[in-house]
């Protein structure tokens, strides 16, 4: 699950520019089209997702189908339903995640737990700070190839490049120094739909990593649709079921089925 976690950092990271031209294999037209998009972007007020991940490490494997609706507006609306399969075996609603009237549901492998949004709001803003401060000539240095059309950029980017940027970036972080100092990146190359508004429509990955003579391959694809046309979300009707972590009765579960925290 770190890999993943890792693969989905990265991925929020390449947002931040990328390229292409017929003569200038890195064109800052281009980046200034990802610019407008991830603007664009931000305008979302709601829309549905389909959001699916594979992994493989070596010869063990795993597979995430999750799908969902937002609503941004005074109070937040958000729904998450993820199936996944590890090994050939499958787990259906894997976990629910819900955001209704400030509060955060999650329903993991029957478990059911709560919390208030703003917990929840803190530990992402704590991880997403983590990702800032690749500033887009930093990005463009990175490129190996680019292109952009009507409707989609494509990017990729050079392995080599990635992999010395990592190995300098955390070499002053013990924990990412540790994990990275032998890890080496294949290029990975990054595919944006966009519409005519240059709302962001859909993202396509592939990423391959080498560490300590094992081999991490991860695919993602993200689909958008329904922009701005939801104003309500469908919610369970037990949600008065769903406990604060700790109390009496409540064990939060492991990612790894069957065993408990």
């Amino acid at each position: 699950m770190k890999r993943l976690g890792t693969f989905m950092l990265c991925t929020a990271l390449l947002f931040s520019a990328a390229a292409c031209g017929k003569k200038n294999p890195v064109d800052d037209k281009a980046l200034d089209k990802l610019e407008e998009v991830q603007k664009q972007t931000m305008k979302y007020q709601s829309a549905s997702y389909e959001l699916r991940v594979k992994t493989a490490v070596d010869k063990e494997t795993a597979s995430i189908k999750a799908a969902g609706k937002f609503v941004l507006s005074d109070k937040p609306q958000f729904s998450f339903i993820l199936d996944m399969t590890a090994n050939g075996q499958s787990y259906k609603d894997f976990a629910d995640i819900y955001m209704y009237d400030n509060t955060l549901y999650l329903n993991m492998m029957g478990s059911k737990m709560k919390m208030p949004f703003s917990s929840a709001e803190n530990t992402i803003e704590e991880f997403t700070d983590e990702g800032k401060g690749m500033d887009r000539k930093t990005f463009k240095k990175l490129l190996k190839k680019a292109s952009f059309d009507n409707d989609k950029i494509v990017l990729v980017i050079d392995g080599k490049k990635l992999t010395k940027y990592v190995k300098e970036a955390s070499k002053d972080t013990e924990t990412f120094t540790s994990q990275y100092k032998n890890t080496e990146y294949e290029d990975i190359k990054l595919e944006i739909a966009y519409d005519k508004k240059a709302y962001l429509t859909g993202l396509t990955s592939n990423f391959t990593m080498l560490s300590n003579d094992q081999t991490s391959k991860a695919s993602f694809t993200l689909k958008l649709s329904e922009r701005d046309r939801i104003s309500d979300i469908d919610f369970p009707d037990n949600l008065n079921e769903y406990q604060i972590p700790g109390t009496a009765g409540q064990e939060i579960p492991s990612l790894i089925p069957g065993q408990g925290l």
